[in-house]
Protein backbone atom coordinates (compact mmCIF):
# COMPACT_ATOMS: atom_id res chain seq x y z
CA UNK A 1 0.00 0.00 0.00
CA UNK A 2 2.54 2.58 -1.05
CA UNK A 3 3.00 4.69 -4.13
CA UNK A 4 1.72 8.14 -4.96
CA UNK A 5 0.45 9.95 -1.92
CA UNK A 6 2.06 7.48 0.46
CA UNK A 7 2.60 8.77 3.97
CA UNK A 8 6.24 9.17 5.00
CA UNK A 9 7.46 6.51 7.39
CA UNK A 10 6.74 7.45 10.99
CA UNK A 11 7.47 5.74 14.23
CA UNK A 12 4.38 4.18 15.73
CA UNK A 13 3.52 3.24 19.27
CA UNK A 14 1.38 0.18 19.59
CA UNK A 15 -0.26 -0.31 22.93
CA UNK A 16 -1.49 -3.64 24.15
CA UNK A 17 -0.06 -7.10 24.14
CA UNK A 18 3.42 -8.44 23.55
CA UNK A 19 4.60 -9.92 21.21
CA UNK A 20 3.05 -9.05 17.86
CA UNK A 21 0.99 -12.04 16.75
CA UNK A 22 2.16 -14.19 13.87
CA UNK A 23 -1.06 -13.45 11.96
CA UNK A 24 -0.38 -9.72 12.23
CA UNK A 25 3.13 -10.28 10.87
CA UNK A 26 1.78 -12.38 7.99
CA UNK A 27 -1.04 -9.96 7.10
CA UNK A 28 1.37 -7.03 7.00
CA UNK A 29 4.02 -8.95 5.10
CA UNK A 30 1.46 -9.55 2.33
CA UNK A 31 1.43 -5.80 1.63
CA UNK A 32 5.18 -5.35 1.99
CA UNK A 33 5.25 -4.14 5.60
CA UNK A 34 7.64 -5.88 7.99
CA UNK A 35 6.51 -5.70 11.62
CA UNK A 36 8.30 -8.88 12.68
CA UNK A 37 10.78 -6.94 14.82
CA UNK A 38 8.15 -4.75 16.44
CA UNK A 39 7.83 -4.88 20.21
CA UNK A 40 4.81 -3.49 22.00
CA UNK A 41 5.37 -1.19 24.95
CA UNK A 42 3.04 -0.58 27.83
CA UNK A 43 1.62 2.91 28.03
CA UNK A 44 3.01 3.20 31.55
CA UNK A 45 6.54 2.82 30.15
CA UNK A 46 6.21 6.12 28.28
CA UNK A 47 7.38 8.98 30.44
CA UNK A 48 6.53 11.91 28.16
CA UNK A 49 3.28 11.66 26.21
CA UNK A 50 3.85 15.20 24.89
CA UNK A 51 6.38 13.90 22.37
CA UNK A 52 3.48 12.47 20.32
CA UNK A 53 1.54 14.72 17.95
CA UNK A 54 -1.46 12.43 17.75
CA UNK A 55 -2.88 9.18 19.06
CA UNK A 56 -4.92 7.22 16.53
CA UNK A 57 -7.03 4.47 18.07
CA UNK A 58 -9.29 1.73 16.78
CA UNK A 59 -11.85 1.77 19.61
CA UNK A 60 -13.52 4.11 22.10
CA UNK A 61 -12.09 1.93 24.88
CA UNK A 62 -8.56 2.64 23.66
CA UNK A 63 -9.36 6.36 23.57
CA UNK A 64 -10.73 6.19 27.12
CA UNK A 65 -7.57 4.48 28.40
CA UNK A 66 -5.41 7.14 26.78
CA UNK A 67 -7.55 9.94 28.24
CA UNK A 68 -7.16 8.39 31.69
CA UNK A 69 -3.39 8.33 31.13
CA UNK A 70 -3.41 12.08 30.50
CA UNK A 71 -3.56 12.31 26.72
CA UNK A 72 -5.41 15.50 25.72
CA UNK A 73 -8.66 14.83 23.90
CA UNK A 74 -7.60 17.06 20.99
CA UNK A 75 -4.74 14.64 20.25
CA UNK A 76 -7.04 11.58 20.10
CA UNK A 77 -8.48 10.34 16.82
CA UNK A 78 -10.83 7.39 16.41
CA UNK A 79 -9.91 5.71 13.16
CA UNK A 80 -13.14 5.67 11.17
CA UNK A 81 -16.79 6.19 11.91
CA UNK A 82 -17.13 2.78 13.52
CA UNK A 83 -14.76 0.96 15.80
CA UNK A 84 -12.28 -1.43 14.25
CA UNK A 85 -12.42 -4.77 16.03
CA UNK A 86 -9.10 -6.01 17.41
CA UNK A 87 -8.38 -9.29 15.61
CA UNK A 88 -6.07 -10.61 18.35
CA UNK A 89 -6.52 -14.36 18.72
CA UNK A 90 -8.39 -14.79 15.43
CA UNK A 91 -7.44 -16.30 12.09
CA UNK A 92 -5.42 -14.73 9.28
CA UNK A 93 -8.52 -13.67 7.33
CA UNK A 94 -9.69 -11.55 10.30
CA UNK A 95 -6.26 -9.91 10.43
CA UNK A 96 -6.45 -9.19 6.71
CA UNK A 97 -9.86 -7.59 7.10
CA UNK A 98 -8.61 -5.49 10.01
CA UNK A 99 -5.47 -4.48 8.10
CA UNK A 100 -7.52 -3.40 5.10
CA UNK A 101 -10.01 -1.51 7.26
CA UNK A 102 -7.17 0.31 9.02
CA UNK A 103 -5.58 1.15 5.67
CA UNK A 104 -8.82 2.58 4.25
CA UNK A 105 -9.42 4.67 7.36
CA UNK A 106 -5.82 5.93 7.43
CA UNK A 107 -6.27 7.14 3.85
CA UNK A 108 -9.42 9.05 4.88
CA UNK A 109 -7.63 10.54 7.89
CA UNK A 110 -4.65 11.53 5.75
CA UNK A 111 -6.91 13.26 3.20
CA UNK A 112 -8.66 15.19 5.98
CA UNK A 113 -5.33 16.24 7.47
CA UNK A 114 -4.09 17.41 4.09
CA UNK A 115 -7.21 19.56 3.60
CA UNK A 116 -6.75 20.98 7.09
CA UNK A 117 -3.07 21.78 6.48
CA UNK A 118 -3.81 23.48 3.15
CA UNK A 119 -6.22 25.97 4.78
Amino acid sequence: HGGAGAVPKRRAFRGGRTPVSENAVLACREIGVDISGHKARNLSSLKDLDIFDAFVVMTETQAYVLKQAGVPEDKLYLLGEEEIKDPYGTDLDEFRQCRDQIWRQLQVLFQRLCRFIRK
